[in-house]
């Protein structure tokens, strides 16, 4: 993975993201809550020549700059998406999003229009289980105290990701630490995201992130974790049902959440089997 970068500022939104490549048909991937960039490290290693792999890290994540207004709803997230999106120039690309970053992909899709060529959402829909939502709240809200080192807060990831290569969890835990005057570590999130996500109601946003991916006309794929508790199985068959453009999904019987984390080899193929597909 490449230097993490800034990206140039423009209508008040930057994002940092990894480029590892520079060249090729940009694929921009799309981290879920509490998360970073080096969240798709293995996927984006194993991502063929011809595409171009760009990590981003969200507002309020990683090495992005925090809101100073603490404005993390999803619409001001999609307009900084889609101005790093418009920064590359490019006539075409993949959007690749995780659980809250995969909504975030959704709106950014319909506003980039005919440049996105397709949309992949990993373990997320539209509508998300309230139960599991709340879960995932929890968990992250669990993560921050303060760690004595980059291997402590590693250990806590494994704990909440065991399906995942050691190695991989490392370096997400390295790109998700901001260090502290006293030499010891803590989560780079923004603490304000937190608390506005806690204050939000994902069911208030069903309905427009419905209408949006009805509307949408590209091929669709839907990577779905069976150990879940996201988007359950009966909201992926909707998905399916919905799609505006040609659609899939796959579901990975030894995943959670985190697909990308839980199964990366075989999410990996899946995706790059479809991005072939659609190229």
């Amino acid at each position: 993975m490449s230097a993490v970068e800034l990206a140039s500022e423009r209508d008040g939104e930057s994002l940092a993201y990894a480029d590892s490549r520079g060249v090729g048909v940009p694929v921009v991937f799309v981290h879920g809550f509490g998360h970073s960039h080096a969240v798709w490290d293995a996927v984006v290693g194993a991502m063929p020549d011809g595409f171009r792999p760009i990590a981003i890290d969200l507002p309020g994540h990683g090495q992005s700059p925090w809101s100073p207004g603490a404005d993390y709803g999803l619409d001001r997230m999609a307009t900084a998406l889609e101005t790093l999106v418009r920064s590359l120039d490019s006539p075409d690309l993949h959007l690749v999003g995780h659980s809250l970053g995969g909504q975030v992909a959704l709106l950014a899709a319909e506003r980039l229009g005919p440049t996105v060529r397709s949309l992949s959402l990993v373990d997320i829909g539209p509508s998300v289980s309230t139960s599991g939502a709340n879960a995932v709240l929890g968990e992250v809200g669990d993560t921050f105290r303060v760690y004595e080192s980059v291997e402590a807060y590693a250990r806590i990831l494994a704990r909440m990701h065991p399906f995942a290569n050691a190695d991989l969890l490392a370096r997400l835990a390295g790109s998700s630490l901001a260090r502290r005057l006293d030499g010891r570590f803590e989560p780079a999130l923004d603490p304000a995201f937190v608390t506005a996500s806690t204050s939000q109601r994902p069911e208030a946003e069903s309905a427009r992130l419905w209408a949006t991916y009805r509307r949408l006309r590209l091929p669709i794929f839907v990577a779905r974790g069976a150990l879940s508790s996201i988007l359950t199985a009966e909201t992926c068959e909707t998905m399916m049902r919905n799609a505006g453009g040609s659609s899939h999904a796959t579901v990975f019987e030894q995943a959670g959440h985190s697909v990308m984390l839980d199964a990366g080899e075989a999410f990996g193929r899946a995706l790059v089997a479809f991005l072939e597909d659609v190229r």
